[in-house]
């Protein structure tokens, strides 16, 4: 009995040693639930569209995935050192350098692929995060299939040059996933929701990688 207690405490004690060494930090656990997305907008992805019938009888689908900034507690970053491991979706990113500046705090990893980590502290104080291309990191958190409204605004926001966006309609939009090489994925696109919960606003914003 008193040999497994003392083994109990060494394995203790080698525990308290790895956790005071380096920290692992692992985005907060926020899901957005399908029935709550009345009256609110979320970033998303177009996973799938199509259409069916002619003129007046004519109806829109649409396949979105929500999804949300992948976002850390201010003080797990705040408090990042060299050796540190930073947990994104299914990597995991092991820091050499963290440097604090006026627009954030950036971490050069050393793996898995030599990124450049920028994190940007968001109005409710906690840090979401980004490549070195500013291409924000996500997390999806559901998927579903909605007909879409046939007074559906798309609002396009995607020529830079231009000081206004120009709003179009449904059919347009389905053009425009159809035949251009467009992206629409959370980096660009965002889509509102009434008080009903129905779709009435699809926005495409300027992606750099358009």
């Amino acid at each position: 009995m008193k040999k497994m207690i003392a083994v109990l405490c060494l394995i203790m004690i080698a525990c308290l040693g790895l956790s005071a060494s380096a920290q692992n930090i692992a985005p907060r656990q926020e899901g957005i639930v399908r029935e709550l997305v009345s009256g609110k907008t979320f970033y998303a992805k177009v996973s799938g569209y199509g259409w069916y019938g002619e003129g007046e009888d004519t109806r829109y689908n649409l396949t979105l995935t929500l999804c949300e900034r992948v976002s850390f507690d201010a003080a797990a970053v705040e408090t990042l050192q060299p050796g540190d491991t930073v947990e994104i979706n299914n990597d995991v990113y092991t820091l050499k350098t963290v440097k604090a500046d006026e627009y954030g705090i950036t971490a050069q990893s050393v793996n898995p692929y030599d990124d450049e980590l920028c994190f940007y502290k968001s109005e409710d104080g906690s840090y979401s995060v980004a490549n070195e291309h500013d291409y924000h990191c996500w997390r999806e958190t559901g998927t579903f299939e909605i007909e879409a409204d046939k007074g559906l605004i798309f609002r396009d926001w995607s020529d830079p040059e231009a000081d206004d966006p120009t709003d179009r309609t449904i059919a347009e939009l389905m053009f425009e996933l159809s035949e251009s090489n467009r992206l629409f994925d959370a980096n660009n696109t965002k889509v509102t929701f009434d008080e009903n919960g129905r779709l009435v606003l699809f926005e495409l914003g300027y992606s750099p990688f358009n």
